[in-house]
């Protein structure tokens, strides 16, 4: 092989996410690719047949040579595109067509078992109010990509009328306007309605705390007003009061209460009414 083009390979496949384990039918298409652009795809399945002349004298003829050394890349560009944990498991392979069969037993039964799972979690997947409704839906479309990658992908229209059903109860109106369009609705277009619907519902909600705002502060001043003008019985100098002895009386004070009746002499209060009956005041 071309050195060039080896060198260019290795790096594209560098910037793979590395295999661990999970979204093996996504991985491993990837991976094919990589090395049909590199022209050693044909190893993962041919193994190398001797023809008679070198069972006979041990020479390696050109065409094996080719073969080893296309062997050597695509092996080492696909244990270069695995975890660190699974290339220990899969590094003792000696030929391509051994790890990628051993690949195959592995993880495309796994996927076959795993299918009724991921259908099970994005049917019973619940949309609340607890965080963002769109992060939410966000990670059933994970769920709906990776079931993709190990089966059939699952239809838009289930997805979009899924996806309208499970909206929280806080966006009951909105939600039957969908159901009346979710017919002319694809994945794409519904995304983009919820979007705008959840972008004014959060206008809404800073709308309404800044008015609920303003009314406390109405109502905390009113308030502070009011407390200003509490009635004090020490401004209206009542007799009863003693620290307001010398304070005058005002109207018919004296008529509120009855019982003694004073006097009053020289700014201050004076003797008894009663005792000075029949006496010059």
């Amino acid at each position: 092989m071309d050195p060039t083009v080896v060198k260019a390979q290795f790096q594209d496949v560098e910037k793979l996410e590395k295999f661990n384990g999970l979204n093996y039918k996504r991985w491993s298409m990837k991976i094919f690719y990589q090395l049909t652009i590199a022209k050693v795809a044909y190893v993962l399945s041919e193994a190398y047949l001797q023809d008679e002349r070198e069972q006979s004298n041990g020479e390696i003829s050109a065409n094996k040579k080719k073969w080893l050394e296309d062997d050597y890349v695509s092996r080492f560009m696909i244990q270069n595109a695995m975890s660190n944990s699974l290339f220990n498991v899969f590094h003792t392979h000696v030929t391509t067509n051994s790890l990628w069969n051993a690949l195959q037993r592995r993880y495309v039964n796994e996927d076959t078992g795993n299918k009724s799972f991921l259908v099970n979690k994005y049917v019973n997947f619940k949309i609340d109010d607890s965080k963002s409704v769109i992060d939410q839906i966000n990670e059933m479309n994970d769920i709906a990509t990776q079931y993709a990658d190990v089966g059939e992908p699952i239809s838009e229209a289930f997805q979009v009328s899924t996806i309208i059903g499970k909206l929280p109860t806080t966006w009951k109106d909105y939600q039957k306007v969908l159901k009346h369009k979710k017919k002319s609705l694809n994945l794409d277009k519904l995304l983009q309605h919820i979007q705008i619907e959840n972008e004014a519902k959060l206008r809404d909600e800073l709308d309404n705390h800044g008015k609920n705002d303003i009314h406390n502060v109405e109502v905390s001043s009113s308030k502070g007003f009011k407390s200003k003008k509490k009635f004090n019985k020490k401004e209206k100098g009542y007799l009863n009061d003693k620290k307001n002895v010398d304070h005058k009386p005002q109207g018919n004070d004296f008529k509120k209460k009855r019982g003694p009746y004073f006097v009053w002499q020289n700014g201050s209060l004076g003797k008894r009414l009663s005792s000075l009956y029949g006496k010059e005041i």
